[in-house]
């Protein structure tokens, strides 16, 4: 087991306790502070890359939404409006909301380290999310996650049962541009997240969090299909009531998502780890020297909490 272990944590983010018991029972270790942080780059790089991410994914969806229901032809607008039921266009918000935030937070603790005092500041008065209450900060770890999971197993899916459906998706400028966009570039930045973060591999109890937001889904698809008597649905192989779907055939199925789930969870946590070992992953660029300071000291320094 010595090959899968990751060399020691810097001095700075170093914490007493496990880093893998759903951190530390909610005292949250270094997880809180990698999610601002790059290995790579400066904080306020990486912020203001976060930022644009977040900008473009979230004009993107109000354009093409505006679009579609604006059209004439009611089926268009039907499938404009379907988007807000589709667990890939969930997921694509939810990318545009983590990268803003994470962006935002990024962005203030660089400008808060830049005001620090000659002899330093610590990272629990520079980091903005460590100011949160403890539940949100574990909440947004868990978002985090997602984040890293989700987009590759809705590239998946959508490969697999939509784009074989729509041969003629490229033929269009503005078909192109939503397909890529939607459903192909949301993997792209996701792993980009994933390599410039200074996060470590995930806890795996955070696979627990994976798999209920896909059962949350698919019992959302089927409050659906059951409200509206079987007028709408998002995905005709969910819609259970089907003959096609009847049987051990949806339980195969549910089995399956589960499945792939589980292993773009998994995929993550591969890259997460190499990136760890083998890349640097564990060092950190934009800060030369910080405090180390108690898990529930929040407080910390006067300076850096002057508002940016």
């Amino acid at each position: 087991m010595k090959f899968f272990t990751l060399p020691t944590e810097p001095k700075a983010l170093r914490y007493k306790g496990s880093l893998n018991k759903f951190y530390t029972f909610f005292r949250l270790n270094g997880g809180v502070h990698r999610s601002v942080l790059s290995p790579y780059l400066p904080s306020l790089y990486l912020g203001i890359i976060r930022l644009l991410f977040g900008t473009y994914i979230l004009t993107s969806f109000i354009v093409h939404f505006t679009h579609l229901v604006s059209q004439k032809p009611k089926f268009i607008q039907k499938q404009g409006w379907k988007l807000l039921g589709d667990i890939m266009i969930h997921c694509f918000i939810a990318q545009a909301s983590y990268f803003l935030i994470s962006g935002y937070h990024t962005i203030v603790l660089s400008i808060r380290q830049r005001r620090k005092t000659p002899t330093g500041a610590g990272l629990n008065a520079c980091n903005p999310l460590a100011a949160w209450l403890k539940p949100l900060q574990l909440a947004h770890l868990m978002l985090q996650t997602t984040v890293m999971t989700f987009p590759l197993f809705c590239t998946i899916v959508y490969c697999y049962w939509t784009l074989p459906a729509q041969p003629k998706w490229a033929a269009e400028p503005w078909t192109r541009w939503s397909t890529i966009t939607f459903y192909m570039l949301n993997s792209v930045l996701s792993y980009i997240e994933l390599f410039l973060s200074a996060s470590r591999p995930r806890p795996w109890s955070h696979l627990m969090v994976v798999i209920s937001c896909l059962g949350l889904y698919l019992a959302f698809h089927s409050i659906l299909v059951t409200a509206t008597g079987g007028k709408v649905w998002i995905y005709t192989v969910l819609k259970f009531s089907l003959r096609m779907n009847e049987g051990w055939i949806s339980a195969v199925r549910v089995f399956g998502l589960c499945a792939l789930a589980t292993g773009s969870f998994c995929v993550m946590q591969f890259f997460l780890w190499i990136k760890c070992r083998y890349l640097g992953g564990l060092n950190i660029s934009s800060v030369k020297r910080v405090e180390e300071l108690p898990l529930h000291n929040v407080a910390g320094h006067a300076d850096c909490h002057q508002n940016p």
